[in-house]
C-alpha cells in the first residue's frame, strides 16, 4: 500500500502539502489487532492518534465494572483518539478491535514536530479534527437519545409484537430519512427468517427463507451495517412487497450476530425520495442492532418464563 495515497484519501489530511504527506507517511506505524483484541483502555496514556486501514473496532465506555455502553463501531478510513492531539489528558473510553484490524498510528510528538512546517494545512487538519470530534459528540448523543427510548420500550412493554413495532417506529423516528424498514429474525423451529414486524411496507412472502436463500446468503456477508444498492434485494422487495414501487436510495442493511450465528437482520430503506445518508447512520444501526439483539433475547425469555409459570399453576390447579 502507499501510504502517501492512502493519507491523501482521508478529507481530514487532504489539506496538507505533499511534502508534509510525504513526511507523515514516514512515521506511519502499522498496528494489527485479531478480533476482540484491546487496542487501548479507559485512563491508558493518550500518545497518538490511530487510522483504520481495514477492519472495524468498537469504542466504548464502562457504565459498572460487569457492562458496556458502545459509543461507536468504526470502519475504514475512520480515525479514533484523536483528542490526544487537543489536550495531554489519559484515554476516555476503551477501543478494542471487532474483527481482524490493521490500523497507522501516528505519534502525537512526532506529528507536532512535522505540523510546524506546514501551518496553513496545520490549522485546516486541526479544524477537521474538531469537527469530526463534534460530529462524534453529536452522534452519541442521538445513540444515547435512541437507546434510551428503546430502554423505555423495554421495561414498559410486555407483548413482543408490540415491542418489535415500537422499535421499529423508534428507528424510523430517529432515522428521519427512512419511511420504510422491515425486521428479520430467525424461527428455530421452522429452520426459517420471517418478517417480525414492518412499518410502511406490506410484505407477502413468496419464498422460503432459510440459510440457502440468496438473499440470507448475501445479508451473512455483511459483518456490520452496510449502505448500498443491491440487486439481490430489489428482487426480493419488489417479489414479496405488495406495490412496491422501488427504493429511491441506498438500503441500510443491519445484521444481527450472536455467538457467530445470524439471528435476524434489519431492512431500512426511503421509497419517497432519493437520500445520501451519511456514515453516521452506520454507526447508530449497528449501536441499535447490539442493543436490540439482548433485547430480543430478554423479552423471550420473560415471556417463556411467564408461560412456565402459567403452565406450572394449571398443573397445581387440576
Amino acid at each position: 500500500m502507499d501510504k502517501r495515497i492512502f493519507l491523501k484519501s482521508i478529507k481530514t489530511f487532504s489539506f496538507l502539502s505533499d511534502k508534509t504527506v510525504n513526511e507523515l507517511a514516514k512515521i506511519l506505524e502499522e498496528k494489527k489487532y485479531s478480533a476482540g483484541e484491546t487496542i487501548f483502555c479507559e485512563n491508558d496514556k493518550a500518545d497518538g492518534i490511530y487510522i483504520i486501514v481495514n477492519g472495524s473496532v468498537i469504542i466504548s465506555k464502562k457504565t459498572s465494572p460487569e457492562t458496556e455502553k458502545i459509543l461507536a463501531v468504526l470502519g475504514e478510513k475512520s480515525i479514533f483518539g484523536e483528542t490526544a492531539l487537543f489536550v495531554d489528558f489519559p484515554r476516555t473510553a476503551y477501543v478494542r478491535a471487532k474483527t481482524d484490524t490493521v490500523c497507522f498510528k501516528i505519534n502525537r510528538s512526532n506529528y507536532e514536530k512535522i505540523m510546524e512546517s506546514d501551518s496553513i494545512g496545520a490549522r485546516k487538519t486541526m479544524q477537521e479534527f474538531l469537527l469530526y470530534t463534534l460530529q462524534r459528540l453529536e452522534q452519541t448523543n442521538l445513540e444515547l437519545a435512541t437507546i434510551y427510548e428503546i430502554s423505555k420500550i423495554l421495561t414498559t412493554i410486555a407483548n413482543i409484537d408490540e415491542f418489535y413495532l415500537k422499535i421499529l417506529k423508534q428507528i424510523c423516528y430517529s432515522i428521519n430519512s427512512i419511511d420504510s424498514i422491515i425486521l428479520f429474525l430467525w424461527n428455530e423451529f421452522i429452520q426459517e427468517y420471517e418478517i417480525k414486524s414492518t412499518v410502511n411496507v406490506n410484505v407477502i412472502l413468496q419464498e422460503k427463507l432459510d440459510k440457502n436463500n440468496k438473499l440470507i446468503k448475501f445479508i451473512s456477508d455483511c459483518s456490520e451495517t452496510r449502505i448500498i444498492k443491491n440487486n439481490i434485494i430489489d428482487e426480493f422487495l419488489y417479489k414479496n412487497l405488495y406495490n412496491f414501487n422501488g427504493s429511491k436510495t441506498n438500503y441500510i442493511i443491519t445484521p444481527l450476530w450472536k455467538n457467530a450465528e445470524l439471528i435476524g437482520f434489519i431492512v431500512l430503506f426511503n421509497q419517497s425520495k432519493e437520500i445520501i445518508y451519511g456514515s453516521n447512520i452506520n454507526d447508530l444501526m449497528n449501536s441499535i442492532g447490539n442493543l436490540l439483539i439482548s433485547a430480543i433475547e430478554n423479552i423471550i425469555n420473560l415471556q417463556e418464563n411467564k408461560a412456565r409459570e402459567r403452565l406450572n399453576k394449571s398443573r397445581i390447579f387440576w
